[in-house]
């Protein structure tokens, strides 16, 4: 039994997603439908995924008077459905895509007139943007395309510069999108250890016959900045994004943004920049652009990850004034429990170990990730006082186990296996058994608080 594509979909969708989808499929059926009726079914249980994990299920507990072929028929009508919607959605956020469409159909039919006047309209938006887009640079070649490339009298009386200029800007956009490819190859490759060298050389080749330009320019620093961790290229790459010179909304603003956000990091933690403002002011130019948010909304998982980056080099209470600031804006069915596991993040960090348990005793974290946090943190806390409160400890420590075997499945490898070198540790540690100075385990989780741990054995001893 597989779950069935609209389920998967739907899991995914955020509550204004949902509301713009329901929208949808009501244009093109009524509420009294059957097919309504299965898509409202699985809009109500998609937080039980029990009740609609498969068509047999939902045979069963929808319509049982129909068979699993009639419900699969629906199902495929409705996820057709929800594809064009997807479509619609996407047209609607990307620049001139629905006037270029437009413009080809007016083309295509003989429309010369209105198709002359929508390829006016469409350069007139290009001549007036402020920003650095690769958008524009498409959408120029793709309306000089439309009207010199079709049967529209406008290529008769075009001069020949307006065919180089359709040259030139087709292979402008071919440059640059070659750097972004170029970019993540050289990110990923050094993420998996794999060697894209020959790739590389191919583009380097292709890209040496095209000239630059500013657009370009941008993308040889930022693939400086992969490849080099360059902090000049870094820097001038910063001051583009805080000078507001690409459009927030363009994917090309969001690659940028993402790698300086992601280099940004690293140059902290090598201690290549120690400005204590540093990391707070990139976080804060992510979530003001719109950078790490999705559909308005910072994701419960990205917070998290924002605040224990933040105690890395900000005070306790400049990290708790962004959890203030920020917290309204997180994605979350449970205001005042994502708080409190913020909170115990940075409470953890800043060693105030007492103070976790008061914001971690709380069952209803909403996501599975947040319950294993906030238990995990739960745990170490009843470690640090275990001298006061065994019993604390030791149940706390077998509570602990019980979840993670129980809900192995929903873990990675990864974390699962973190989670059960760190149980490991505890009561190694505990128990008086650990005697490397180096930690043996990996992965562990809180591994350089782990390490922080050994060497204070070492000092003890």
């Amino acid at each position: 039994m597989s779950k069935p594509k609209l389920v998967t979909l739907i899991e995914g969708l955020e509550a204004s997603e949902i509301a713009s989808l329901k929208k949808y499929v009501l244009t093109k059926t009524s509420m009294e439908s059957d097919t309504y009726y299965i898509f409202d079914y699985i809009l109500k249980h998609r937080n039980d995924t029990s009740m609609i994990e498969s068509g047999e299920v939902l045979v069963k507990n929808v319509l049982p008077n129909l068979r699993l072929k009639n419900i699969s028929n629906y199902l495929s009508t409705l996820f057709s459905w929800a594809e064009e919607w997807i479509i619609q959605c996407q047209m609607e956020k990307e620049k001139h895509t629905g006037d270029l469409l437009v413009l080809k159909w007016l083309n295509k039919k003989g429309f010369y007139h209105l198709a002359d006047i929508t390829a006016r309209r469409i350069e007139k938006s290009i001549e007036a943007s402020k920003t650095i887009d690769i958008e524009d640079h498409k959408a120029k070649a793709a309306v000089l395309a439309c009207q010199l490339i079709s049967n529209n009298p406008y290529k008769h009386d075009a001069k020949e510069e307006k065919f180089t200029e359709m040259v030139k800007a087709q292979n402008e956009v071919v440059k640059a999108q070659n750097l972004i490819f170029k970019a993540e190859l050289s990110n990923w490759g050094s993420i998996i250890n794999h060697d894209y060298s020959t790739l590389i050389e191919y583009i380097d080749n292709i890209n040496a016959k095209i000239e630059d330009s500013p657009l370009t320019a941008l993308l040889e620093a930022m693939n400086q900045l992969i490849t080099h961790t360059d902090l000049e290229a870094f820097y001038q790459l910063k001051q583009t994004l805080f000078d507001h010179k690409l459009d927030p909304k363009s994917e090309l603003h969001y690659i940028i943004a993402t790698y300086c956000i992601n280099r940004s990091r690293r140059f902290w933690t090598q201690g290549i920049i120690t400005d204590p403002k540093f990391l707070y002011e990139m976080y804060e130019y992510g979530l003001n652009s719109g950078v790490l948010l999705s559909n308005g909304k910072i994701q419960s998982a990205t917070f998290h990850n924002i605040v224990v980056q933040l105690t890395q080099a900000n005070t306790f209470e400049e990290v708790e004034g962004f959890i203030e600031k920020w917290l309204p804006k997180v994605s979350t069915e449970n205001m005042e429990a994502t708080k409190a596991l913020a909170m115990a993040q940075n409470c953890f960090y800043f060693a105030r170990y007492h103070e976790i348990f008061q914001y971690t005793w709380r069952s209803d974290f909403p996501t599975f990730n947040q319950k294993n946090t906030a238990q995990g943190l739960y745990l170490i806390a009843a470690f640090i006082y275990r001298k006061d409160d065994a019993i604390l400890f030791q149940n706390t420590m077998s509570s602990f186990q019980y979840f993670i075997k129980r809900n192995k499945a929903k873990m990675s490898q990864h974390l699962y296996e973190g989670y059960t070198n760190l149980i490991d540790f505890l009561n190694c540690y505990d128990k008086g058994l650990i005697k490397e100075k180096q930690l043996s385990y990996s992965p562990i989780m809180y591994k350089m608080w782990c390490q922080k741990m050994l060497d204070e054995l070492k000092t003890d001893q």
